[in-house]
């Protein structure tokens, strides 16, 4: 179960890319289906299609086919071990940032 702090959406008026990435990963941390994705991550569909190539070839997520012939529920989205790390490395970046450190020090 996902945690409501965990995503940048519940955090933030507007996310940066990077933070939209990393809520689709932190949804994904588990098999999802495409729309329990687009409605926890709160993305849209067409930047959803675009994200899932990139992260696909970062090695970031991978998706498997289910029976269903639905486009909605007809695969299933997981984060590999490489992209849990990367959302856990993107999320310590943002907290440093948000704790007002003055790194010019």
């Amino acid at each position: 179960m996902i945690r409501s702090d965990e995503l940048f959406a519940e955090r933030y008026p507007r996310r940066d890319r990077i933070q939209v990435l990393a809520d689709i990963v932190t949804v994904c941390s588990e098999p999802t289906k495409l729309t329990r994705i687009l409605r926890l991550a709160n993305v849209q569909y067409n930047f959803f299609k675009k994200a899932m190539e990139t992260l696909r070839e970062a090695g970031i997520m991978e998706s498997t086919s289910t029976d269903s012939r639905d486009e909605r529920t007809r695969f299933e989205f997981e984060a590999t071990d490489v992209g849990i790390s990367w959302r856990n490395f993107v999320h310590l970046v943002y907290i440093m940032l948000d704790s007002g450190n003055d790194f010019d020090e």
